[in-house]
């Protein structure tokens, strides 16, 4: 019985924390794992030249939407 009042406390205390915690933090995680995905990118493009974009998602490892985001940002 206890449980069905502690949940809904529970999210609105967590929607509260979560923004003022771990957004900041996810935006820097996120930033460095967009400087390492350009900078393997950009590393593809020079040691193959002349490859497809599908070549550099499966070398990567990456979705082809990503790839092309990043090359339009270069």
């Amino acid at each position: 019985m206890f449980t069905f009042f502690l949940q809904p406390c529970f999210f609105v205390l967590l929607s509260l924390v979560l923004p003022v915690v771990l957004l900041p933090r996810l935006a820097q995680l996120h930033g460095h794992n967009a400087k390492r995905t350009a900078s393997n990118i950009v590393s593809f493009i020079k040691g193959c030249p002349g490859s497809t974009q599908k070549d550099m998602c499966e070398a990567l490892g990456i979705s082809s939407a990503l790839v092309s985001w990043h090359t339009s940002k270069l």
